[in-house]
């Protein structure tokens, strides 16, 4: 029979083995908060807020890329008291976007409104000032009451990336668990 220290010591073993297996790569969330500054238009010099999380595990530092609803990208953003979303871009879901250049933000390309600008919702286009389909810090915006005009948009990273265990690492923990808590039921009796 062996002692509670063997069995702790073999549950320990088993658990490393089987994350060392499966392997313990940790998905990764990052987030930012982006600033959209109107310069120009009846919105000059208003300040709209918004934020973006998504899965950045395949984000390599090298070249241009590009993430997006596959990678769980989440965006709130609220301009001109209309809140909007990822599901609120005109050409959901193949946008809105995320784009890095060498592991740098680029920025954002999203487009929130209606197919009839201005008429009934605020609308406005996130993107790069000289490549409408690219990531960046360009913004322009249309509404009915307020008319037309572009800003910038400044990113901030407000957390650092936060591991979210795997699955694999979790169960090992669990299996654990329940190895240690059989042992205390089985040494009471």
């Amino acid at each position: 029979m062996l002692s509670n220290l063997s069995r702790v010591a073999a549950a320990v073993a088993s658990a490393t083995l089987g994350v060392a297996i499966v392997g313990n790569v940790p998905a990764q969330a990052i987030d930012f908060d982006f600033t959209v500054t109107a310069e120009d238009g009846s919105l000059a010099g208003e300040d709209f807020f918004g934020s973006f999380s998504f899965d950045d595990s395949g984000l390599t530092g090298i070249g241009t890329e590009t993430f997006g609803i596959d990678d769980d990208l989440e965006i709130e953003f609220t301009f001109d008291g209309v809140d909007f979303t990822a599901e609120s871009d005109i050409f959901f879901p193949d946008f809105p976007i995320v784009e890095f250049t060498d592991g740098v933000i680029a920025g954002l390309n999203f487009a929130g409104g209606s197919v009839f600008p201005g008429l009934f919702t605020p609308d406005f286009t996130i993107s790069n000032a000289d490549d409408q389909l690219a990531g960046g810090d360009f913004f322009t915006y249309d509404t009915f009451a307020a008319g037309s005009g572009t800003g910038t948009v400044t990113y901030t990273e407000f957390t650092e990336a936060t591991d979210v265990p795997e699955p694999s690492f979790v169960f090992a923990l669990l299996g654990l668990g329940l190895l240690l808590r059989r042992d205390r039921i089985v040494a009471k009796a």
